[in-house]
């Protein structure tokens, strides 16, 4: 009984497409990378934050909105190649353009709803409750050395 047959031709074509896939995972990283060190360093980070003269909830879900929105614009072309053009050049999906957008717009919307409505939920309960933050923040977080750590803190602060 013989296994199942892998094409060598296909098989190329497969770690061609994982090798692009790679290295617009790493561009991407790169230029995100660039991008919060660009705002960081040149003094915008700071300008943004003044120009949002509201609650603290809210100026940091804006300021969340605002990066994400400008991110997904600076970052759009290396959406395109590695999400519709690369995936279209392997035989891999044969959506349109049109659907394409909708559904970045979709993913952009999801990010901007549960980002910034997160960043202004979790600046609420800060500015409600500053004390024992840990002992709320670990209900969100459940990685066991993130509990360990606030643990530690914990005892170390009361």
């Amino acid at each position: 009984m013989e296994g199942p047959y892998l094409d060598p031709t296909r098989q190329e074509q497969a770690r061609a497409y994982a090798r692009s896939s790679r290295r617009l995972y790493f561009l991407d990283l790169a230029l995100g990378l660039f991008f919060l060190f660009f705002l960081l360093l040149s003094g915008l980070s700071l300008k943004l934050r003044e120009a949002l003269p509201l609650p603290l909830p809210a100026q940091a879900a804006s300021y969340v909105a605002l990066l994400l929105i400008a991110y997904t614009i600076l970052s759009f072309p290396i959406s395109v190649y590695g999400g519709l053009i690369l995936p279209r050049r392997y035989g891999l999906s044969h959506q349109g353009l049109g659907f394409w957008l909708s559904d970045r717009g979709k993913a952009l919307a999801l990010s901007l709803i549960l980002g910034a409505g997160g960043v202004a939920l979790l600046y609420w309960l800060l500015g409600r409750y500053p004390e024992p933050w840990w002992l709320w923040a670990r209900e969100f977080f459940d990685d066991p050395l993130l509990l360990d750590f606030m643990n530690v803190l914990e005892k170390k602060f009361h």
